[in-house]
């Protein structure tokens, strides 16, 4: 017997996305790749007094000005050792710019079904914010990362630098 409502629900849960796998203190997290517009080795940032606690400062790229978010201090898990390499991923969710100071960037993946982790519906804490799915590859979980939740906090902030971009 065919279970018609399976499939839709198999439609609907179905990863098509690829992602940019990256490590933040040793964690594996991926991020959908319509959001990346660039990776460059750690720019040289313009720091600035009273910002949150995890953004660094702002860097300059083409016509637009990128707040820096450190993802270690974003995710409150402990400094990588590379920091003096770290690359940026800029990205760009909805009208915002952003950088994320990542600890290693490692590859572009397309998961498929039988890469899902089923998760309990009620997560709690980090992963309820920032984590959309869990993708295990050859053994290593991989956390994808919802780009609207990295900016709750400070989105004046963010749309303010964003304001200045389209002058």
């Amino acid at each position: 017997m065919h279970n018609y409502f399976q499939d839709e629900i198999n439609k609907t849960t179905e990863i098509k996305n690829y992602y940019l796998t990256f490590t933040v203190s040793g964690v594996n997290f991926g991020l959908d790749i319509n959001n990346v517009q660039m990776i460059i080795q750690k720019p040289q940032i313009s720091y600035f007094p009273d910002l949150p606690f995890y953004i660094i400062g702002v860097f300059k790229y083409g016509n637009h000005i990128y707040p820096i978010m450190d993802m270690s201090r974003r995710f409150r898990l402990s400094k990588g050792n590379n920091a003096d390499r770290s690359p940026v991923i800029l990205i760009k969710v909805t009208d915002m710019y952003i950088g994320m100071l990542v600890e290693d960037v490692i590859e572009v993946i397309q998961p498929n079904n039988n890469m899902k982790v089923d998760v309990p519906a009620e997560k709690t804490g980090f992963y309820s914010r920032f984590v959309g799915d869990i993708i295990k590859k050859d053994n290593i979980l991989i956390f994808t990362i919802n780009c609207d939740t990295l900016f709750v906090n400070e989105k004046e902030y963010i749309e303010e630098i964003n304001y200045s971009n389209k002058g």
